[in-house]
This record gives C-alpha cells, sequence and structure tokens, in this order.
C-alpha cells in the first residue's frame, strides 16, 4: 500500500497483505471482447486459459429456457492473476506477493489504453481495492503490539466469550466519492472450531459504485490506494508499522 509521501517512504516491504484486489465491473450494456483483449495482453503473462461458463436464463411467462456460453480468460504470471470474465463483466487483477502499486499499475494501464482504443466512451460501474491482511498472533497478547490500543482492546474482550469460535469487527466509512470497508478481529483459519490461534486480520475495501468514465479509472485507482493506505496505518501501532517499512 502507498501513502501521500515518497515512494520509498510509503512501501511496506514487509507487509503482511496476503492478498490484494483489484476489480473493475463494467458497464452491463458495454460490449466488449474480451478474447481479443486476452490475446493482446497474452506476452506479459507466463499462461492463458480459458473456461467456459454456462448460464441459463429463464422465462416463466413465456415458458423459454435460453442457454447462454461465457468465457472467462485467465493470464497468470507468478504472483498475480488477470481476469477477464464475460459474464460478470468485470477485470480482476489479484495477487499474493503485493509490495507496492508496481503490482498493478502497468498491468492496468495496458488495459485502460487497449480499452480506450477499442470502446471509447466505456464506463465502469464499481471500481474496488481489496486488501486482506493477516498478523500472526500466538497469543491474546499479542494483539496489542499489532492493532492501535482501543481496537486491540475491542478484540481482546471479544475473546473472553466461552466457545467463541470468531471474532471479527465490521466498521464502514462514507468518503467524498467513495466508500470504505474494514473487517478486523480473529476470524480463525481453524473455524468452525473454537478459537485457539490468534492470528489478527485486517480486510480493506475502498470502492465506489456509479458510473465512472475510463478516462478517470487511474486516478480513482491511485486515490483508493492512497486512502487504502491511509485506512491501513490509523487500525496499527506506530511501533509495529516501523517494523513493516
Amino acid at each position: 500500500m502507498t501513502n501521500l509521501k515518497t515512494m520509498n517512504e510509503r512501501t511496506l516491504k514487509k507487509n503482511k497483505v496476503s492478498q490484494f484486489l483489484l476489480r473493475i465491473d463494467l458497464e452491463k450494456s458495454a460490449v466488449i471482447d474480451f478474447r481479443n483483449l486476452s490475446e493482446i495482453l497474452a506476452d506479459d503473462y507466463s499462461t492463458t486459459q480459458t473456461e467456459l461458463h454456462v448460464n441459463y436464463c429463464v422465462n416463466i411467462n413465456a415458458g423459454q429456457v435460453n442457454k447462454e456460453d461465457y468465457i472467462k480468460f485467465v493470464l497468470k504470471s507468478p504472483g498475480v492473476k488477470l481476469t477477464l470474465d464475460s459474464f460478470q463483466k468485470c477485470i480482476t487483477i489479484e495477487s499474493n506477493k503485493y509490495e507496492d502499486n508496481s503490482i498493478y499499475k502497468n498491468r492496468i494501464a495496458k488495459i485502460i489504453s487497449i480499452l480506450t482504443s477499442t470502446n471509447p466512451g466505456l464506463n465502469s460501474e464499481r471500481i474496488g481495492l481489496r486488501y486482506i491482511n493477516v498478523f500472526p498472533c500466538e497469543k491474546i497478547s499479542d494483539i496489542s503490539k499489532i492493532l492501535n490500543a482501543s481496537d486491540a482492546k475491542s478484540v481482546k474482550d471479544s475473546l473472553s466469550h466461552d466457545n467463541i469460535a470468531r471474532s471479527i469487527f465490521i466498521q464502514e466509512f462514507q468518503h467524498e466519492d467513495c466508500m470504505s470497508r474494514v473487517q478486523f478481529g480473529v476470524f480463525n483459519k481453524f473455524y468452525p472450531s473454537i478459537i485457539a490461534n490468534y492470528d489478527i486480520t485486517l480486510d480493506i475495501d475502498v470502492y465506489c459504485s456509479g458510473l465512472i468514465s475510463i478516462d478517470n479509472w487511474n486516478e480513482f485507482i491511485r486515490r483508493y490506494n492512497h486512502l487504502a493506505y491511509e485506512t491501513f496505518i490509523s487500525y496499527i501501532r506506530d511501533k509495529y508499522l516501523e517494523s513493516l517499512k
């Protein structure tokens, strides 16, 4: 994640991002040649594959069932996956090796460049960036070393309940032109067993709904990346944050 300082200052080389997702949902009326897009992008990835999805549309009044075939194009390189979904009409970049925005910046810029030439006037219906951070905790007291004082107390107090299998706090925030959803707590990788592992998850999702012109995608993504970082550091203790740089 990155904040508004210089790149070196805002990069957390030891971040705990276990999964990153950037998803752009396109306007449903858009006609996109996803096959052509995948073929142009193929040289930038190690492997490409296609997945066939079948959808059945049922018209109860007419007593008709229409079968529709959709293709999902999946392009992969070490640590990153690009999915072009013709059914949901979305573009998703995922990574389990996120360090900074270089994992997606050039990739999404190239996609925008191609779509701008083939689909001028294209709009998105939703843009979202999601960062799932997982912090190892051997014991309950370690939670206070990671989260800020008030949030650490909330999580620790919740773990005092008998037979608790999961403890998750959800907070949503409204910003000028977007929303953010934060989920944090002990998700328990052994769920539904009673909690015996105290790893802390901090899941930050910054997104907006509404039509956004392709000309503005890069700017919105940049701003949401910054907002995600600012959100991240607001939940993390200063001393622990220093250890991530």
